[in-house]
């Protein structure tokens, strides 16, 4: 049985997403992932699944349809 990991505390979370959101050595495709994984505690099977319809950009808001 694989050994299941704690959640990171809410200060080790924030220093990660401050890092996938400033650090341009990442790629782009991961530090979005990190993200909505990091904000919005998506799994990242739903992550993958996301196509190019799923996100809506008006000139002033971009969504990103998580509801599956």
């Amino acid at each position: 049985m694989a050994a299941r990991c704690a959640p990171p505390d809410h200060h080790r979370r924030l220093a990660v997403l401050r890092r996938v959101l400033h650090d341009e050595t990442l790629p782009l495709r991961t530090r979005t992932a990190a993200a909505l994984v990091l904000l919005y505690a998506q799994p990242v099977s739903r992550i993958v699944r996301l196509i190019i319809a799923d996100v809506a950009e008006d000139g002033e808001t971009l969504t990103v349809g998580l509801c599956g």
